[in-house]
């Protein structure tokens, strides 16, 4: 009789190890119409949970994910477009998360190695560490609070959209990537931009940028540059090139193209609502690259690159690019 007690004293421990809690019936409710769940209870049976490799949750109210650590076979996370302010993925090891759209200041993701898509647009992050995040391919953090990104670690990186953040310094060193986005921010240069020699899509617009070296990129096929301080443009390398906005840099006047026929077909000016250039821009196949521009004081030589955008030391006599730590790029020609 006692062993039978005791039998029965235990099952309810064992049943209760059996389910985990889930606190916000919003979320709950999204696991009921997604088949893993019969009601809103406050538990879900990690019989349910704990082989799902994908999740997708989005616009469902959700305030808080906990009871996420239990989905532990867990590779791909949708959750954008909640109300999470706080958001913990310690147990998890996911390939992609979108946690966009939220009101999120802060998240750890340190843990997750094999992380190859990030997006966290839409929220109120100041940093983001993604140092330890080596396999990331495609990163999106557009319209947050960020005055610094390093993506120095990130060697693999193929996207980067990072606009509308208030970045003063980009560093896109060591990485060969397709598109980057970075508008509306405080860039005066992107620094190492030469890296990236299988760029396609560049857009800069709404910063303070002042030159553009873009001969290393000659499969560019989208270029927006807008609303910045352009002195000088060469676009004579871009053949590729489908997609130009250069409108909003009232110091840029000469456009340097291989083909200015095809220019004026192609872009027209800007009239508030479409075309791609100002007024004021036009197109020739021999622009001289302008060098009245104020020097500053502190002015100091910061690169040296040859006419495909590689490093090069001082070679007389060979026409080269000199990058300054002002974002100023000169083409110069030393003579014996």
């Amino acid at each position: 009789m006692n062993k039978i007690k005791l039998i029965f004293l235990c099952f309810p421990f064992f049943g209760y190890a059996q389910v985990t809690t889930i606190p916000d019936s919003n979320f709950e409710l999204a696991l009921v119409n997604l088949g893993l769940d019969n009601m809103v209870d406050g538990f879900v049976l990690n019989s349910r949970i704990d082989t799902l490799t994908s999740l997708i949750v989005p616009a469902c109210n959700i305030q808080s994910l906990v009871g996420i650590a239990a989905f532990q076979s867990l590779t791909y996370l949708d959750c954008s477009s909640n109300n999470m302010d706080t958001l913990s993925l310690t147990n998890n090891y996911l390939s992609y998360l979108d946690c966009s759209d939220n009101q999120l200041i802060e998240i750890d993701i340190s843990s997750h190695l094999n992380l190859q898509t990030f997006k966290c647009s839409y929220n109120e992050f100041i940093e983001i560490d993604v140092s330890p995040n080596t396999s990331l391919l495609y990163f999106e953090c557009t319209k947050n609070k960020l005055t610094a990104l390093d993506i120095s670690n990130n060697i693999f990186l193929t996207e980067l959209w990072c606009n509308d953040n208030n970045l003063s310094d980009l560093d896109v060193a060591g990485i060969d990537m397709y598109v980057l986005v970075c508008d509306n921010n405080q860039l005066t240069t992107i620094d190492n931009l030469s890296d990236n020699i299988s760029l396609k899509h560049l857009s800069c617009s709404g910063n303070d940028i002042a030159s553009l070296l873009l001969l290393a990129h000659p499969q560019l096929n989208w270029l927006s540059c807008s609303e910045n301080q352009l002195f000088q443009l060469d676009i004579s390398n871009q053949l590729n090139l489908n997609y130009l906005f250069t409108w909003g840099n009232s110091s840029l006047n000469c456009i340097n193209v291989v083909d200015v026929s095809l220019a004026n077909a192609t872009w027209s000016v800007w009239n508030g609502q479409s075309g791609n250039i100002d007024g004021h821009h036009y197109f020739s196949a021999s622009c001289i690259l302008s060098s009245t521009f104020q020097v500053k004081d502190n002015k100091r030589l910061s690169s040296i690159l040859n006419l495909k955008g590689q490093q090069s030391r001082i070679i007389k006599n060979k026409p080269l690019f000199y990058k300054y730590n002002d974002g100023i790029v000169e083409q110069k020609i030393i003579l014996e």
